[in-house]
């Protein structure tokens, strides 16, 4: 059984939807941010759960073939490329695959906050079937969300957890205060 805190070798052999690292030790699936499939990598357990844990590459062993140097100097920290540590034919086939697979699934980010380093998992959880009137409405509510940013002088890329939902909201700040609080 896979405990929070362990540290093991890992071959990834797969993706999950959303990009993430996909290898399996007893048994049990380990998703990985930022790995390639057929990294081999020491991993280290943040959250186990009885049928799935999340790890984090602590040292990459052996690159796979398919790994690049990321372009961008922020890739482990911001979530706007997410796929910049694959080399284009390896991105191409992940996209490819991923618009076959129904839509939805587990979105885990992991990070530190303040001075003292607190790490956090980030989890959400979605699950549809393919739904182009869904993917429609979150494409345009977050082009909103930009155009609201861009009118306060904000600009620089951001994941979908740096948006505060009242951006995407089609009311005003002052509405959605008048009928939630």
């Amino acid at each position: 059984m896979i405990k929070k805190n362990d540290d093991f070798d890992l071959t990834i052999t797969g993706y999950t939807s959303e990009g993430s690292g996909v290898g399996k030790k007893d048994g049990i699936a380990v998703f990985v941010e930022n790995t390639a499939k057929n990294d081999v990598i020491k991993c280290h357990i943040i959250k186990a759960k009885k049928t799935y844990a999340i790890g984090k590459a602590m040292k990459i062993i052996k690159p796979s073939k398919d790994r690049q140097e990321p372009l961008c100097e922020h890739f482990k920290y911001c979530g706007g490329c997410s796929f910049s540590h694959l080399k284009y034919k390896a991105e191409a086939e992940l996209k490819a695959n991923h618009s076959k697979m129904p839509h939805g699934g587990f979105v885990i980010r992991t990070g530190e906050t303040g001075r003292d380093g607190n790490k956090h998992v980030i989890e959400y959880s979605l699950k549809l079937d393919s739904n182009p009137e869904f993917t429609s409405s979150v494409l345009v509510a977050y082009a909103r969300a930009a155009y609201r940013l861009a009118q306060k002088g904000e600009s620089g890329a951001r994941s979908v957890f740096d948006i505060a939902p009242a951006l995407l909201s089609m009311k005003t700040p002052e509405q959605l205060r008048k009928e939630i609080l």
